[in-house]
């Protein structure tokens, strides 16, 4: 059976205070079950903090590309 992955991207919508109470409820928050792959892609401003908020955890921290409105869902589709 391949592995299952649960990816979460923020895009984003989140400030410091928010991306840093986000990831700690998200690390406390998780089960046992270590079938699925967890991971978390922050605002790049916030992928320091967010690291140091998961350390420790099974949580992987991954990145997004960059985009310069203020905040939004914006997706680069390769074809």
């Amino acid at each position: 059976m391949s592995q299952k992955f649960v990816i979460g991207n923020w895009k984003m919508h989140t400030t410091t205070a928010e991306a840093s109470h986000l990831a700690m409820a998200i690390a406390s928050g998780m089960g046992t079950d270590d079938s699925v792959t967890v991971a978390v892609c922050p605002p790049f401003p916030y992928l320091a903090l967010v690291g140091d908020r998961l350390k420790g955890s099974r949580i992987a921290l991954g990145a997004q590309n960059l985009y310069p409105a203020k905040e939004g869902a914006f997706n680069i589709e390769a074809i």
